[in-house]
C-alpha cells in the first residue's frame, strides 16, 4: 500500500517597511499616511535612505534613495537608523511567532521576513493556509502596529516570489502560487530581475558579448529535473553548506517529503549532482560560461578551461550591499562577511582549496577598479590570444 503524499504549504512573511514602520509606531504615527525616511543625517544629503514609509512610495519616492533624491516639495520625518531597536522588535515578532509554530518549522530569511512551514499546523488549527497567514500577520499588527505581506506556496521558492511579486497586487496584501500559477503569472513577468535569485551581471554580458551560452541558476534547473529533486533545495542550499531548516524538511520534486530521510540525501549527493550536470554541459557545449560552484575545480582536467575570479574590496562591497538592501553598514559588513566564509567553507569543504587563493584562477578581476565594460574587455582579449 502506497502512503499518500501530503500538499505542503510555506508561507513566507515581511514586515512591511520595517525600519519605518517601527519609527512610525515609536512615534504614535501611521506609515501610511506618515512621511517618514530612515537615515543618517549626519552624513549629509547624499546619505542613503535605509527605507521610507508607504506614504512616502504613493508619492513616487523610490525606496533607498538618497535624501536629495527627494522631491523639495515633499515635507517628512526623517529618523535616525536604530538598529538596536530593530532587532528588538524583529524578536519580538519571532517570538510571537513561536507561540504556534515551532523552532524547527521556522527558518529567518532576514531581520524582516521569515519562511514559515505551515502544513503540520493547518490541520492543528482547523484552517487553510491563508487564513493560517492571516492570522499570523494580524497577531504581529496587534502587537506591535507593523503590517506584514505573506506569500504562500507549495514550496520555499514559490512562497518566496509570491511574496515578491503576487502579494504586492493582492488587495489583501497576500499572494498565493502553486506550479501552475507560476506557469501562467510568473513566466511572463518582467523585469526578470524581480524573481528571487535571478540578477543581471559581468558573466551574463560577457556571454552576450562573445556569443556563448550562460549558466547559473539553469544548473540548478537542469540537477532538479535530472535527479528529481525540487529546485527549492538547490536553490536554499546553492553555494552554502547545509541549512538546519532544510536538513529537516528534505525536499523531493516539486513538494516537501512527508517523511524526511536526510540519510538518503546528503550535502555530497546534491553536489554530485550538480557536478555532474557541470561536466554535462561542458561536453556539449563548444564554449560557455559556467558560474560558481565550484566548476574550476570540477573541471580542472579539461585543457580548454579558463578560471576567471570576480572581486572587490570590502568597502566596495559594503557599499553595494548597502544600496542594494536599504540596510546600515553594520548589517552590510555582516552579511558580507556571513556569506564569505560561507563561500569559502563550502568551497574548502568540497574542493580541499581556498576559494580567495589567487594561484587557483587564471584571471583575478577587481571590479571595485574596473568597469564591467573593462572586465569583460580583459576576458575577451585573454580568450582571444590564449
Amino acid at each position: 500500500m502506497l502512503a499518500s503524499k501530503r500538499t505542503k504549504s510555506y508561507v513566507c512573511i515581511d514586515l512591511k517597511s520595517f525600519y519605518a514602520s517601527v519609527e512610525c509606531v515609536d512615534r504614535g504615527l501611521d506609515p501610511f499616511t506618515e512621511n517618514l525616511v530612515v537615515a543618517d543625517p549626519t552624513r549629509g544629503s547624499g546619505t542613503i535612505c535605509l527605507a521610507i514609509t508607504p506614504a512616502m512610495k504613493a508619492l513616487g519616492v523610490k525606496n533607498r534613495c538618497r535624501i536629495f533624491q527627494i522631491p523639495n516639495g515633499i515635507e517628512y520625518t526623517m529618523a535616525t537608523p536604530r538598529m538596536a531597536r530593530y532587532m528588538e522588535v524583529s524578536a519580538q515578532i519571532n517570538a510571537l511567532y513561536l507561540r504556534y509554530v515551532s523552532t524547527e518549522d521556522i527558518h529567518v530569511y532576514s531581520i524582516d521576513e521569515c519562511f514559515i512551514d505551515a502544513t503540520p499546523y493547518l490541520k492543528l488549527y482547523r484552517m487553510g493556509a491563508k487564513a493560517f497567514a492571516e492570522m499570523l500577520r494580524n497577531k504581529v499588527t496587534e502587537e506591535t502596529g507593523i503590517t506584514a505581506t505573506a506569500g504562500i506556496g507549495p514550496n520555499l521558492f514559490l512562497a518566496k516570489v509570491a511574496l515578491d511579486i503576487e502579494a504586492k497586487k493582492a488587495a489583501d496584501g497576500i499572494g498565493i502560487l502553486d506550479e501552475e500559477s507560476y506557469k501562467r503569472e510568473i513566466w511572463f513577468h518582467r523585469p526578470i530581475t524581480d524573481i528571487w535569485q535571478v540578477g543581471p551581471g559581468i558573466a551574463h554580458r560577457l556571454a552576450d558579448a562573445l556569443g556563448i551560452r550562460y549558466y547559473d541558476k539553469e544548473l540548478i534547473r537542469m540537477a532538479s529535473e535530472d535527479s528529481g529533486i525540487s529546485e527549492a533545495l538547490f536553490n536554499l542550499t546553492d553555494e552554502k553548506l547545509e541549512d538546519k531548516f532544510l536538513r529537516k524538511h528534505g525536499i523531493s520534486k516539486g513538494t516537501l517529503v512527508s517523511q524526511p530521510q536526510p540519510d538518503r540525501l546528503t550535502k555530497e549527493e546534491l553536489f554530485q549532482f550538480q557536478s555532474e550536470i557541470i561536466r554535462r554541459v561542458a561536453d556539449l557545449e563548444e564554449s560557455c560560461i559556467i558560474i560558481g560552484r565550484c566548476g574550476q575545480y570540477i573541471l580542472r582536467d579539461r585543457s580548454d578551461l579558463v578560471r576567471i575570479f570576480i572581486h572587490a574590496d570590502q568597502e566596495y562591497c559594503i557599499e553595494k550591499l548597502m544600496n542594494r538592501y536599504g540596510i546600515s553598514r553594520e548589517e552590510a559588513a555582516r552579511l558580507r562577511e556571513k556569506t564569505d566564509a560561507s563561500r569559502a567553507a563550502y568551497h574548502k569543504h568540497y574542493t580541499g582549496t581556498e576559494w580567495l587563493d589567487v594561484r587557483n584562477y587564471d584571471l583575478s578581476l577587481d571590479t571595485s577598479k574596473l568597469s564591467q565594460d573593462e572586465c569583460i574587455r580583459i576576458v575577451s582579449a585573454y580568450i582571444k590570444n590564449r
